[in-house]
């Protein structure tokens, strides 16, 4: 099944409408700051994918032309200063945004609804050159023209881009105009309700990311049955040349996970490595016509394809509403190759400067196809460069250059939502702050005429009459519950109904419900927004660390009280190391750490005091408490080395204290070159060297061993050791039998220490000095 989310909030239909219709065609302009609530048909709609006709997750050139539905251009769009034939470059986003119909083609091409709202969402700029000393400038052109007083798409920008030092829209000398109202984000000031631009691009692409994996499972790893008409398997060509050797037959498969889905997996052209050639389908194709079929997929893994001959003529919307081009490992998509090979060009970036890449120059070698291509082309690594002809679609790529009249039409088909199983879900937030919510549970029904239903299993899809066996549904970190499910055949009213609010809210009303039947066209999902509002409640916090002031998270706390009868509270330590204990009273209570590795106590008589309306944790009869720094015992690791720094295995070191401490190591009969000695306590402690690595002298001398009283230095004959963390590392040098010491001594060792409880790696600051000054004097 292909599947897709839509993170959306709830269904807000705009208040005041006479906005839409307001537009400055040129700058100076004038913004509001996006409010998806006020704005869109749907709070969220700006994040629906399919509303956009082009989604780029980067940059976009174009030297003349249009697309014909809304683009989300999350960099930079170019309009370099000349076209491809030498005049001065315009350019037009979503050329047909205005509901109009324009011939039989567009007809069935361009609907809009009340939901497409936004012409142009871009992140980044638009760069409009134009020829030195012209003076016809050209344009950049954002939106439909206003003929028929709807909504001609609004241009939605960041803040800077109107305002500050940068404010680029704003310059006269680069003509963009706008036949729209422009909406900046990122706004917070002037209406807190403002949405950021990074997140609505977050969202499109979580979309984008849930198709994606969708499609990757429909084509998987193996094939299912051929697809057969007339008593025989199926196939299309892949070619690249009219000569007998210069195309390969495809096969066409069944998915093995839907059978309503064909999968075609084009191979690389004969003799390349990395390029194939796209094939297509005519309108009259079998598979098009066959109402059995609800989608095909069309894929491969080249890195370079080009579109040469896709069979369907301008338009087709009935190839382009069953048709799907997935190019996961693309990088470069074109639709014209070398002249004479057919092999694919080494494809420059898109323009992102005045100078113009694609000029007749560069085309000059090329064998343009211009050939429509009817489907979705779905490449989220590639620059798509086009040239002279038309992507009738949805594209999601990377990169899109247009060239010479290239265009992206088909704004609301294919209609891939329709392809994409319904998704329905919830948002759960806070009702104070609109943070989201985690560990709310519903259930979902759905009810037709006066019979109710509710999900009992969504793969499989599974529905019961008995409210008392339906799915909890719980809400996650994100505060969200998504809920897909296979397009019904039949039409319901779907409801999700919270069964217990997360702790520390209140609870939810009784019979509540909350609509998210999809509305208008089957399959678009569908999120409502659910808040709930949390209980006054008191709350203590401390933070926790080890002796060095280091926060340590995932440390277990429980608070029990004295004085309110079975209250035990829970509290874990986070990344930051605090710990917070809700819902607490005044009283007396005992503090417990649940941990390990640890000297001194571990659990304390404290007490709860309410001052001001706020809680506030006291050790019994003592100071407010902030941070509880226990002492963790301490690790010394050794590593065994010879007088060059390279490792040596088979030495024996004993370490033991009037402690109680002994410890021998390796234990058993493995010959390491590091030991690590854990636990240590405060007191003194003596390091032996047993055994010597075979060929080498052991050392003469016991070393003496010091871990202070606090367990925050560790002291090695006189000499104290850096740190970073618990472990303290030491390096020993060993020299070989019969070798004279230089100099100063075997006995004058160097010491290091340094972090972390694995992956060690020992640098000794002494001994890289000492080596550098030896080899000095051998020069």
């Amino acid at each position: 099944m292909l599947l897709g989310g839509l993170n959306q909030p709830a269904k807000v239909q705009a208040d005041n409408t006479g906005p839409w219709h307001q537009y400055s065609y040129s700058a100076p302009f004038t913004s509001m700051p996006f409010v998806s609530t006020d704005r869109m048909h749907e709070a969220g709609d700006e994040a629906n994918i399919f509303l956009y006709n082009v989604v780029l997750s980067g940059n976009h050139s174009a030297d003349g032309a249009d697309t014909e539905g809304a683009m989300a251009i999350q960099g930079n769009s170019t309009i370099p200063a000349k076209n491809r034939n030498g005049g001065t470059s315009s350019f037009n986003y979503a050329g047909f945004f205005d509901g109009g119909q324009h011939g039989d083609g567009d007809t069935n091409s361009h609907p809009l609804n009340e939901k497409h709202r936004i012409s142009l969402l871009l992140g980044g700029r638009i760069q409009k050159f134009y020829p030195d000393g012209a003076d016809n400038k050209g344009h950049a052109l954002v939106g439909g023209a206003a003929t028929n007083g709807r909504n001609n798409g609004y241009f939605v920008v960041r803040k800077n881009a109107l305002f500050g030092d940068n404010n680029w829209l704003q310059d006269e000398d680069h003509p963009v105009h706008t036949n729209g109202r422009i909406y900046h984000t990122d706004d917070f000031a002037a209406d807190p309700r403002t949405v950021a631009m990074d997140d609505i691009f977050k969202r499109i692409f979580a979309t984008q990311s849930d198709v994606q994996t969708q499609l990757d499972q429909l084509v998987g790893t193996e094939v299912g049955d051929p697809y057969i008409v007339d008593d025989d398997p199926y196939y299309v060509r892949s070619f690249w040349g009219w000569q007998a050797d210069d195309d390969i037959e495809v096969p066409v498969y069944h998915s093995k996970a839907d059978a309503s889905t064909l999968i075609i997996k084009v191979p690389v052209r004969t003799g390349t490595t990395d390029t194939a050639y796209l094939p297509g389908f005519p309108s009259s194709a079998p598979p098009i016509k066959d109402k059995r079929i609800r989608r095909i997929i069309i894929t491969t893994d080249a890195g370079k394809v080009i579109a040469a001959d896709t069979n369907a003529g301008d338009k087709s919307r009935q190839v382009a509403e069953k048709t799907v081009y997935w190019l996961p490992k693309a990088k470069q998509v074109t639709n014209y190759g070398l002249k004479g090979s057919w092999l694919a060009p080494d494809e420059p970036e898109v323009n992102t400067t005045a100078e113009n890449h694609f000029t007749e120059k560069y085309f000059k070698d090329m064998q343009c196809f211009s050939t429509a291509l009817s489907g979705s082309v779905i490449a989220p690594l590639a620059t798509v460069a086009w040239s002279g002809a038309h992507i009738n679609g949805y594209l999601w790529a990377k990169d899109f250059q247009q060239s010479g009249g290239a265009e992206a039409h088909n704004f609301y088909t294919p209609p891939l939502e329709e392809l994409i199983d319904m998704m329905l879900g919830v948002d759960k937030i806070n009702a104070d702050d609109q943070e989201p919510v985690k560990g709310a549970e519903f259930i979902l029904s759905r009810k037709k005429g006066t019979t109710t239903e509710y999900l009992q299993s969504a793969a499989p899809e599974k529905w019961t009459t008995n409210r008392n066996n339906a799915k909890i549904l719980t809400s996650d970190e994100n505060g969200q519950i998504r809920v897909r499910l296979p397009q019904p055949k039949e039409t319901y009213r779907y409801f999700f109904h919270e069964t217990k609010a997360p702790n520390g809210f209140e609870p939810p009303k009784p019979n509540n419900q909350h609509e998210v039947s999809p509305g208008g066209t089957a399959g678009v999902s569908y999120v409502t927004t659910v808040s709930n509002t949390p209980v006054e409640r008191l709350a203590v916090r401390f933070r926790k660390t080890n002796q060095f002031g280091t926060a340590l998270p995932d440390v277990k706390f429980t608070l029990t009280s004295e004085t309110h009868p079975v209250t035990v509270l829970e509290s874990t330590s986070g990344p930051r190391g605090y710990v917070e204990f809700e819902n607490v009273r005044e009283g007396h209570y005992v503090l417990k750490e649940l941990t390990s590795n640890a000297v001194g106590p571990t659990e304390w008589r404290v007490t709860v005091k309410v001052v001001g309306g706020q809680a506030h944790l006291y050790y019994r009869d003592g100071p407010l408490i902030e941070t509880i720094k226990n002492k963790k015992r301490l690790s010394l690791r050794l590593t065994k080395v010879d007088a060059h720094d390279r490792l040596l295995a088979g030495a024996t070191f004993r370490l033991h204290s009037t402690n109680g401490y002994d410890k021998t190591l390796p234990e058993g009969n493995q010959a390491l070159s590091q030991f690590t000695f854990t636990g240590l306590e405060p007191g003194t402690y003596t390091l032996t060297e047993i055994k010597a690595p075979n060929g080498y002298e052991p050392l003469k001398k016991d070393i003496k061993i010091v871990v202070s009283d606090d367990l925050t230095q560790v002291i090695a004959d006189g000499t104290g050791l850096t740190h970073q963390g618990l472990v303290f590392a030491y390096k020993i040098a060993n020299k070989p039998v019969g070798v004279l010491p230089a100099t100063g001594g075997w006995g004058s060792l160097p010491w290091f220490i340094a972090a972390g409880t694995c992956g060690f790696a020992a640098i000794n600051v002494g001994v890289g000095y000492y080596g550098t000054q030896k080899r000095g004097r051998r020069k």
